[in-house]
């Protein structure tokens, strides 16, 4: 009986040394593996021209989304068609015996945000042979990014500060002979060679030069804010006061000099709507000339790199 027992023992220590020695051999004889993986940094906050201080920050919603979108974008169809346009990525021995490899990357292809963070991981794994094919094909893939997302996104902000550029100079223009009419039925509706005209139009002249100033002064004081200059931004702000203090006198001596026909009034709101959509229009288009001055919300921080890895045998 314990022969038999003891021998039972032996044959299992045999077993279990030849298990052991079997997963030490696979171990050896497994393909190691290495992994690709390039970086973007997707901010949270919108960048600032203040320097070291936070920008504007969103909503958490909102983050998430951006986060998501880009998740998605980096998995389409349009991206992955346009890495795999040069035909030295879509003939990579990464894509060996593979009939669609669109299809495959976007299998294959990992994209996330480590520890759910700021950073964003473009990443390929594949055999450790083949481990500069990997890193061109994620740098590709990184590179149709750049272009095909970021770029596009850059130029049609463009496009649109274009726009707001060109609508603003059509309405000056519209303001401008307006303004000349206007002028002209005013003169008509007082005497042509008294003083009353000649003040009244002295004083309408008068305004037009406060209108132009005090919009400069608007867009001053926006930049005066952003550079964090409290003596001149003081100093900016007085001058405004100054200016429509003076603009108010000017309109009541106007208002009060002219008996105006209902036409010309009419005519006188108009351009008041007017300038002030030229004068919002014009502070757009200044916030969006900051806006082409502050570092991209989303950027490159590292292309691809490779990290070989050891597979042991479960």
């Amino acid at each position: 009986m314990h022969g038999l027992v003891l021998e039972r023992f032996q044959d299992e220590q045999v077993e279990g040394a030849l298990q052991e020695f079997g997963g030490f051999v696979f171990w050896l004889v497994k393909p190691q593996t290495a992994t690709a993986t390039a970086l973007f940094e997707v901010r949270r906050d919108v960048p600032s021209l203040a320097g070291n201080r936070s920008g504007q920050s969103g909503s958490d919603q909102d983050y998430e989304i951006l986060k998501k979108t880009q998740l998605a974008l980096l998995k389409s169809k349009f991206l992955l068609t346009s890495a795999l346009r040069n035909p030295s990525i879509a003939a990579s021995p990464v894509f060996a015996g593979v009939a669609d490899p669109e299809e495959w990357l976007q299998d294959h292809l990992e994209v996330e945000y480590p520890e759910n963070g700021e950073i964003l991981a473009i990443s390929l794994r594949g055999n450790k042979s083949q481990a500069e094919d990997l890193r061109v094909v994620v740098d590709a893939v990184a590179d149709a990014y750049k272009r095909e997302v970021l770029a596009k996104e850059l130029a049609r902000k463009m496009n649109i500060r274009d726009m707001v550029e060109r609508s603003l100079q059509n309405l000056n223009s519209e303001i401008k002979r307006k303004y000349e009419d206007f002028l002209d039925i005013a003169k008509g509706m007082g005497k042509p060679n008294g003083e009353n005209d000649f003040q009244r139009q002295l004083d309408l002249k008068r305004m037009d030069r406060i209108d132009e100033e005090l919009a400069q002064l608007e867009r001053d004081k926006l930049k005066v804010e952003i550079g964090g200059n409290s003596k001149e931004s003081k100093f900016v702000e007085t001058r405004i006061e100054q200016l429509k203090k003076r603009q108010n006198e000017l309109e009541k001596a106007v208002q009060n000099r002219n008996e105006k026909s209902v036409d010309l009034e009419t005519r006188g709101e108009e351009l008041k709507q007017l300038q002030q959509i030229a004068n919002d229009m014009s502070f757009k288009l200044e916030q969006m000339d900051i806006d082409k001055q502050l570092p991209n919300r989303i950027r490159q921080v590292q292309q691809a790199v490779v990290e070989p890895k050891q597979v042991a045998s479960q």
